[in-house]
């Protein structure tokens, strides 16, 4: 029997795919095509700070790329880089970490591994699908690839006064 189901959602995951593959999201609002999207930002952004720890620096090829798929938020993430206003809380005994992005209007606390941060753009464009990274998201993680970060150690009892400032009331 045939299943126009089926063949429907083939289609989709086919037209998706070449959409990606031609860079043209003009239009193409299926989630399909955003979760696309969203892998193609991590991949890059993977890519880009591979490149970054064993170069120390990105290729013309990779400076373009990543422009094309980050636009304006790589531009920002670098100048926050250069400027050093990425910073990691390092807490003794215990080893846990805090990052901290200082955007242009405040701090951030992002969380690398889960691709988060407490930033607006996060709220209303990353959770809505638009964009997988935020510009901070993007700070850090070529901060960290290029080791170019401040870091400061604390007594784990200081734990809570740096979090204090990022918590929901």
């Amino acid at each position: 029997m045939y299943d126009n189901t089926l063949n429907k959602e083939l289609i989709i995951s086919i037209l998706s795919n070449y959409i990606i593959l031609k860079g043209n999201f003009k239009g193409f609002r299926d989630s399909r095509c955003k979760m696309s999207l969203r892998k193609k930002e991590s991949s890059v952004l993977y890519e880009i700070c591979a490149e970054l720890d064993s170069k120390g620096k990105i290729s013309k090829n990779e400076n373009i790329k990543s422009l094309q798929i980050f636009g304006n938020r790589f531009k920002e993430a670098i100048n926050l880089v250069n400027k050093r206003r990425v910073k990691k809380y390092i807490f003794k005994p215990s080893k846990r970490a805090i990052w901290i992005v200082h955007g242009r209007r405040k701090e951030y606390q992002i969380f690398p591994e889960t691709n988060f941060c407490s930033c607006d753009d996060y709220y209303f464009r990353v959770m809505k699908s638009e964009k997988e990274l935020c510009y901070h998201l993007i700070a850090q993680k070529i901060a960290e690839a290029l080791d170019k970060y401040d870091s400061e150690e604390l007594s784990d009892k200081d734990y809570s006064l740096i979090t204090k400032k990022f918590r929901v009331t």
